[in-house]
């Protein structure tokens, strides 16, 4: 199996957003980065969906949501950490 064979639901955020991404979701707020929408469940996850009708929803559960608080508060999921981990699986599938 390689990387580009494995297919899953995805909301795309553009990487310059993704900073900001980081910061509305570590601060809580429920409009992540326009479009994207989100929604709590009843264990205080997200529900992350758009507009558009063809759009995924994607849930997560609350300890889903504090383990990626946790790593962007680490730095482990910053654009830089991203960029370093990227090149790292690309090498790992070549």
């Amino acid at each position: 199996m390689t990387a580009s064979s494995v297919t899953s639901p995805e909301l795309v955020v553009a990487n310059a957003d993704w900073e900001d991404v980081c910061d509305q979701a570590v601060a809580g707020h429920h409009t992540i980065q326009d479009p994207i929408r989100s929604e709590r469940t009843t264990d205080g996850g997200p529900t992350l969906t758009t507009p558009d009708p063809g759009s995924p929803t994607l849930t997560f559960t609350r300890a889903e949501v504090d383990a990626f608080r946790a790593g962007v508060r680490n730095g482990e999921l910053r654009s830089h950490a991203l960029a370093v981990l990227t090149r790292e699986a690309r090498n790992a599938y070549a």
